[in-house]
């Protein structure tokens, strides 16, 4: 999300403009947030049965709309 211009708004109310200071302030770049570096137990465990069921369908209807 782009953080407001530094430049008074006058039509802007206060908060909102304390608000975007806050932002400003405590701006921090999400850099790897892809890597997934939080909860690992949840990566450890198996997905559920019925899901992998319905992806190998929804592949196997996939290759055949391919064909």
């Amino acid at each position: 999300m782009p953080l407001p211009a530094p430049d008074p708004d006058e039509t802007m109310p206060k908060d909102l403009q304390e608000l975007a200071g806050y932002m400003r302030q405590h701006y921090v770049e999400a850099g790897d947030w892809w890597e997934n570096q939080g909860l690992p137990s949840l990566q450890d465990s198996a997905l559920p049965a019925d899901l992998v069921d319905d992806f190998k369908q929804m592949a196997g209807d996939a290759a055949e709309a391919e064909a």
